[in-house]
């Protein structure tokens, strides 16, 4: 039934039991985030998981050497019993790599010896043979991806929001205050912060620019999964307030990650098996296990973002801003 399938280590490492997180950037694709009610799903042609012979497929993970390995291990733990319960006699069966590794066994990829999902594209070599999604009829609710038809071969797990930070007062026990020097410098925009609030100004409240600018504030811009690692890691004195960046139609940019694909080169069952790993991954359970426990970015799932929304202070100020599908086509 798939139970005790282990998550093994690539070359040289010794297997674990099932457990990895999906940690890992992926290329980005740009939407839009607006104003109003929730955009209601496209559903698309639903399968029957009996038209599938049940399967454990292979999945390939390159580990984020940026998060904690065992962190990776149990959240992984959690969503492939999910699956696996959800889905009775399917199983996933996990190697993680890291960089060198996962570079390695993409160079030597045989019929033999390949998976039948790749958690990662930033290699085009996991992308070059991807299977086209949309073909792989399944049927999703409440996900804020809509078409996808706009997405094509690859599927984002979650996303982040660009936002303004700004320190609304300092601690005063503490002279040390965050710069923008310590932001990453491939930001959304690559600009700093007060280059675009000008570039902001002929569309934005003059007042709202006066007050994020007052009291010594000092505003970033960002991302919404960069808020939480500079809030986990204490790397912020004082309160701070974060403001979602809007443009001159009343809308934000959303950055999609954690891109997944499907190998086209496996068989039809074992492709339609990765889709139902995919599709097991959008649901309000697992984008609760990888974003809401975690903290990594936001959820995809409604629901997981009204409890990610809930269970994060920082991000109620997104509670208003609801995802529009329509605009999500444009992929760079």
């Amino acid at each position: 039934d798939g139970k005790g399938i282990p998550v093994r280590r690539g070359k040289n490492h010794k297997p674990f039991l099932i457990g990895a997180c999906v940690f890992c950037l992926g290329a980005c694709i740009f939407g839009g985030l607006t104003a109003g009610k929730p955009a209601s799903a496209r559903v698309v042609e639903e399968f029957s998981t009996e038209t599938i012979q049940p399967e454990i497929i292979s999945v390939w993970v390159p580990l984020d050497e940026n998060q904690d390995e065992q962190n990776q291990i149990a959240t992984y733990q959690k969503l492939a019993e999910g699956f696996e319960r959800q889905h009775k006699g399917f199983g996933v069966d996990v190697t993680l790599f890291d960089a060198t590794e996962f570079s390695s066994a993409l160079d030597s990829m045989n019929g033999e010896n390949m998976p039948a999902v790749f958690m990662n594209t930033l290699d085009e070599r996991a992308t070059q043979k991807a299977s086209d999604l949309a073909s792989l009829a399944f049927s999703i609710d409440n996900i804020y991806i809509t078409d996808l038809d706009g997405f094509g071969n690859v599927m984002p797990i979650g996303c982040s929001v660009p936002v303004l930070y700004c320190n609304t007062h300092y601690m005063a026990n503490s002279s040390r205050t965050i710069s923008g020097g310590e932001l990453p410098a491939d930001t959304l925009y690559d600009t700093s912060a007060g280059d675009f609030i000008t570039k902001q100004s002929t569309h934005q409240p003059q007042e709202q620019l006066k007050n994020f600018l007052a009291d010594g504030s000092h505003p970033m811009l960002g991302s919404s999964d960069l808020f939480y690692q500079i809030q986990e890691n204490g790397e912020i004195s004082g309160a701070v307030r974060m403001i979602p960046v809007t443009t001159s139609d009343n809308a934000c940019v959303l950055q999609y990650e954690y891109y997944c694909t499907v190998n086209a080169d496996c068989p039809e069952n074992t492709q339609k098996t990765g889709m139902l790993w995919l599709q097991y991954l959008l649901t309000e359970e697992a984008q609760t296990i990888l974003f809401v426990e975690n903290s990594g970015a936001l959820p995809l799932h409604e629901k997981a973002v009204a409890k990610a929304l809930t269970t994060h202070q920082a991000l109620q100020v997104l509670s208003g801003l609801r995802l529009d599908s329509s605009i999500l086509q444009e992929k760079r």
